[in-house]
């Protein structure tokens, strides 16, 4: 009796739900097009929603963080403030240190002072602090969260960048 259900089932019934050898139950060797339920003119669509997603690339995030905890204002107040003090050398140019002295149209003496004594700051200058031991640079560290700033020329918030601190 099996056998003769068996038989009218594969005969009369469709393909897809007969039972026997010819149903796939690997997933692998199935037909990979576009379903029939997808219109043609969409295949391109359908592909591409097929298709896996591109890789996602980490940017690195260079924004600057500011500890807040780490700030006091009312100690800024105490920060000392730098005076311009002057570089001491020697040249190596004698002429630097001789001045010159001609004589003009009218006969007068005119004495060109040295190019020593024409500046103030001949070897230039940088901002310090006086100490007992000398001049000293303005520190490069943070001190109660502000840092000396060249270009701005007073004390600044300290920001650090969290990554540059993995890396180094």
């Amino acid at each position: 009796m099996v056998g003769v259900v068996e038989n009218l089932s594969n005969k009369y019934s469709p393909k897809f739900a007969r039972y026997g050898k010819h149903i796939p139950t690997n997933f692998s060797t199935r037909r990979k097009g576009r379903p029939a339920i997808v219109p043609k003119v969409f295949s391109s669509i359908w592909k591409l929603l097929l298709k896996p997603p591109p890789p996602v690339k980490r940017i690195q995030d260079l924004t600057p963080q500011v500890n807040l905890s780490g700030i006091n204002f009312n100690l800024k107040k105490n920060l000392p403030r730098p005076s311009y003090y002057p570089l001491k050398g020697m040249s190596q140019n004698a002429e630097m240190y001789s001045s010159t002295s001609y004589r003009d149209y009218n006969d007068r003496l005119v004495v060109k002072p040295a190019a020593f004594a024409e500046r103030e700051l001949p070897f230039g200058g940088f901002q310090g602090l006086k100490t007992d031991l000398g001049i000293i640079a303005m520190p490069s560290q943070i001190v109660h969260g502000f840092v000396w700033s060249q270009e701005e020329q007073e004390w600044v918030i300290a920001a650090t960048r969290e990554n540059m601190k993995k890396r180094d």
